[in-house]
């Protein structure tokens, strides 16, 4: 329930983000989850989160540039996966 009283309920967008993949083949159209907390990735980095009401979260992003920045970034993933899971 967290700061909601028992009058009150979440709704399903609440708290629901949604990261837009900026180099997907179809992109979703801006819009298209009203209510929902939408971050997408700007052409200079940045990047611009839209919503309708203060809703926090943290994340921790690392952008690889390299020529070889997309094996390194799968390796990566591998072997945080693997020690994650053990």
């Amino acid at each position: 329930m967290g700061d909601y009283g028992p009058e009150k309920r979440e709704t399903f967008s609440e708290g629901f983000h949604i990261l837009h993949n900026p180099w997907a083949c179809v992109p979703i159209a801006e819009g298209v989850f009203p209510g929902f907390t939408e971050h997408r990735l700007r052409d200079d980095g940045l990047v611009l989160t839209t919503t309708s009401r203060p809703d926090y979260f943290t994340s921790h992003t690392l952008v690889f540039h390299a020529p070889d920045a997309r094996a390194r970034a799968r390796d990566y993933a591998e072997r945080y996966q693997a020690a994650v899971t053990g």
